[in-house]
């Protein structure tokens, strides 16, 4: 878990220490990575670390959290096949860290992270199911097709991120489309 305070100061140390992990990643294994290493480089002490955070992979989230919540701020009213591919060029914007995320075998880190945050987002719920349906069902469907996203992104970053976001889109769309067929009577 990371700090999750509002104020501008504490958000400004956290982002310095997500920046400097992320800088450490594309140099070295994650692994490999100290926690001095990460303070020297963010320019901060051990103890702004542990105020902060737990562990490199808190920072992970946080990172995540924080690009999240950007996104999700800028994305208003816009249709689910807009929104899908806004996020694919979001993360087509990403591709070296997530190439070497996949590269180092911590996807997980990242895929976990952003699962979190979109599955438990009010607007991905509402964009899944516009029929009325309890909370549980749609937290349910929300994860399903979060899990189905990522896995998606996890063979684009292993196989390089060829496609464009727009190919992305059409194809999660034609996999959401099929499903159809393979389970009867929906």
């Amino acid at each position: 878990m990371f700090n999750q305070s509002k104020n501008p100061r504490v958000f400004r140390s956290l982002d310095k220490i997500a920046t400097a992990l992320f800088a450490l990643i594309m140099e070295k294994d994650y692994e490999a990575i100290t926690i001095c290493e990460i303070c020297d480089k963010a320019e901060v002490t051990r103890k702004t670390f542990y105020r902060n955070f737990g562990s490199k992979d808190d920072v992970v989230e946080f990172a995540v959290y924080a690009r999240l919540q950007g996104f999700f701020n800028y994305q208003s009213n816009v249709p689910f096949v807009n929104m899908l591919t806004s996020v694919f060029t979001f993360l087509a914007q990403r591709k070296p860290i997530l190439i070497r995320f996949t590269k180092l075998g911590i996807y997980h880190l990242l895929s976990s992270s952003a699962l979190k945050y979109f599955a438990a987002s009010p607007r991905i719920k509402n964009f899944i199911l516009k029929e009325p349906h309890s909370e549980v069902y749609r937290k349910f469907i929300a994860n399903a097709l979060c899990g189905m996203e990522s896995s998606i992104v996890a063979s684009w970053a292993e196989g390089g991120c060829v496609e464009s976001p727009e190919e992305l889109t059409r194809l999660s769309i034609e996999i959401m489309k099929s499903f159809r067929f393979l389970i009867p009577g929906i």
